[in-house]
């Protein structure tokens, strides 16, 4: 489910009262999945590598996923998946006893195994007060450029997650059809 949201305020996450909450939804997802075969990694790599930090200055909470860095060094990657490709992701969010938990900002990337066209994809939703709100991309998705944007609709963090894992995953040819393209093109 894609949530029609209002913008201009935090967007709530339904049925889900804390961070501690949406952290266990994700790692029992991504366990799952690493017993489909579908990442490449050790189940007590998902508790050490996904984790709350509290930011204590605005009572928000971050839920980390993996290490960002916009070099997309294979080094840091921490959640691979059985193709090669790996992601990782920061959701931001604060509770509220009285309600569901608000989903403050997130960035999930995912980042392909070379060669592909394109080698990246990241969803955003920024924090409210970001420069990206005036222009109406609050929450958008970058199509393997950093200053590509596009306007996206908001997307639950487990969503993303089954998106980045389950989905987006190249056709399986021998010769991928992008690649060989942006080569003709090159010449």
């Amino acid at each position: 489910m894609l949530l029609s949201a209002d913008l201009t305020k935090p967007v709530p996450i339904p049925n889900v009262k804390t961070a501690k909450q949406l952290l266990g939804l994700l790692r029992s997802y991504l366990i799952e999945r690493l017993r489909h075969g579908q990442l490449k990694i050790d189940q007590p790599e998902i508790y050490k590598f996904i984790n709350i930090i509290e930011d204590g200055s605005r009572n928000n909470i971050a839920i980390v996923g993996g290490e960002k860095t916009f070099k997309r060094e294979r080094s840091k990657a921490r959640i691979i998946r059985d193709d090669g490709a790996w992601l990782h992701f920061t959701i931001t969010v604060a509770e509220d006893s009285a309600s569901d938990l608000a989903l403050i900002a997130y960035d999930f990337e995912l980042v392909f195994e070379e060669p592909t066209a394109p080698d990246f994809l990241r969803f955003d939703l920024n924090a409210l007060g970001h420069t990206n709100e005036a222009r109406g991309l609050r929450c958008h998705f970058h199509p393997g450029h950093d200053d590509l944007i596009s306007p996206s609709p908001v997307w639950l963090p487990v969503q993303l997650l089954e998106l980045f894992v389950e989905g987006l995953r190249f056709n399986k040819v021998s010769k991928l059809r992008s690649v060989s393209k942006k080569k003709k093109r090159n010449k």
